[in-house]
C-alpha cells in the first residue's frame, strides 16, 4: 500500500496541476476580454506615420524576450549562487514563463506570482527560489525604470545638474541597497550574538528576497545595467508610439518618456486593475496632455495599450510554438549553468 507521504505528495501534485491549468485558462479568458475592450476603444484609430508604429511593435516584442531571458538568468543565479547545479531545460523554463505571462491580466498581483511559481516548481525548481526570482526581477526592473524616468523629468522641469545628480545618487543608493540585502541575508544564516529586533526584521526580509544568495558587486552591476537597458527600451517604445501620432521635439520626447516610466511603475503598484491599465493609462494621459494635444495624447495611450496586448499574445504564441518544436525533436534536456 502507498505510504501516507506518497499519497500527500500525489495530492499536492494534482492540486498544483489543477491550479496551474486554472491560472492559464483564467489568464487567457481575461486577456481576451481586455483585448476586446481595447479593440472597441481603438475604433477609427490610425497612426499618421506607420514606420515608428511598426518599430514600436517590434521593439516591444523584443523587450518581452529580453525580459524573459533576464529572469532565467536571475533564477539560475539563485539556483546556483556558487557552484553550478542542475536546472530544467531553457525551453521548459521559457514555456512556464510565457504561460504565466498572461496571468498579469488577472486582477491582483498574486496570480502572476503564483502562476509562474507553480509552473516552474513542477519542473523541479523549489517554489521559494522561483518566487524570489520574480521579486528580484520586479525590484530591479521598476527600480531602474523609476530612477531613469525621474531623472529625465528632473532634466526638463528642474535643472540638468539636478537630473545628473538624481540619476547618479539613485543608481548608487539602489545598487548599494541590493548588495546590503545580500549581505544581511548571508549574515542571517550564521551563528551570531543576540541582535536587535530591527536588525532581525531586516535580516528576515533580506533572506526572503535573496534566499541567502550573496549579491556580489559584479552581479549587481550587471543587474542594474541590463534592467536599465530594459527600462530604456520601454521609454523608446512610447516615444515611437508618440512619433506615430504627433511631431516631437527634444522637450516633448523627454516628458513623454519620463511620464511613461512613472506611469508604468504606478500601474504596477495598482494591485486590482489588470496590469494596472486604469491607473497607468490615466496618469499617462494626464502627463502626455501637458505637452501634446488631447486627441494625440488619447491616441498614444490607446494605441500603446492595444500594441502591448497584441505583442503579449504574439510573444506567448511564439514561445508555445518553439516549445512544441523542442519537444518534437527531443531538445528539452537538463543543463548545468552558472548565474549572471
Amino acid at each position: 500500500m502507498p505510504s501516507s507521504l506518497s499519497v500527500k505528495a500525489g495530492f499536492i501534485g494534482s492540486l498544483y496541476r489543477i491550479l496551474g491549468l486554472g491560472i492559464i485558462l483564467g489568464s487567457f479568458l481575461i486577456f481576451v476580454w481586455v483585448f476586446g475592450d481595447a479593440i472597441r476603444s481603438a475604433g477609427g484609430l490610425k497612426p499618421d506615420r506607420w514606420t515608428p508604429f511598426i518599430g514600436a511593435a517590434i521593439l516591444n516584442l523584443l523587450m518581452l524576450f529580453f525580459l524573459m531571458v533576464l529572469w532565467e538568468r536571475v533564477l539560475t543565479f539563485l539556483r546556483s549562487p556558487i557552484n553550478g547545479s542542475v536546472l530544467p531545460s531553457t525551453s521548459s523554463l521559457y514555456a512556464a514563463y510565457s504561460r504565466s505571462w498572461l496571468a498579469r491580466y488577472i486582477p491582483g498581483r498574486i496570480w502572476s506570482l503564483a502562476g509562474r511559481t507553480i509552473l516552474v516548481n513542477r519542473l523541479g525548481v523549489p517554489a521559494d527560489q522561483v518566487a524570489r526570482s520574480i521579486v528580484i526581477e520586479v525590484v530591479l526592473a521598476y527600480g531602474m525604470l523609476t530612477i531613469i524616468s525621474g531623472s529625465i523629468l528632473s532634466w526638463v522641469y528642474l535643472h540638468p545638474l539636478i537630473a545628473v545628480m538624481t540619476f547618479a545618487f539613485g543608481v548608487i543608493f539602489f545598487g548599494a541597497s541590493v548588495i546590503k540585502i545580500g549581505n544581511l541575508s548571508k549574515d542571517s544564516t550564521l551563528q551570531s550574538p543576540p541582535i536587535s529586533l530591527t536588525r532581525m526584521v531586516f535580516q528576515k526580509a533580506a533572506t526572503l528576497l535573496s534566499g541567502g544568495s550573496y549579491f556580489s558587486r559584479n552581479f549587481t552591476l550587471k543587474g542594474l545595467g541590463l534592467y536599465g537597458a530594459y527600462s530604456l527600451m520601454q521609454l523608446a517604445f512610447i516615444v515611437l508610439i508618440a512619433a506615430s501620432f504627433t511631431d516631437l521635439n527634444a522637450s516633448k520626447i523627454a516628458v513623454i518618456s519620463g511620464a511613461w516610466g512613472l506611469s508604468l511603475t504606478v500601474g504596477w503598484l495598482s494591485i486590482f486593475p489588470p496590469v494596472g491599465l486604469g491607473a497607468r493609462d490615466g496618469l499617462a494621459f494626464l502627463l502626455f496632455s501637458q505637452v501634446v494635444e488631447l486627441p494625440a495624447a488619447s491616441s498614444i495611450v490607446v494605441s500603446s495599450r492595444l500594441l502591448m496586448l497584441s505583442t503579449d499574445l504574439a510573444f506567448v504564441m511564439t514561445i508555445e510554438s518553439t516549445t512544441r518544436i523542442h519537444r518534437r525533436f527531443g531538445l528539452n534536456k537538463i543543463r548545468i549553468r552558472n548565474g549572471m
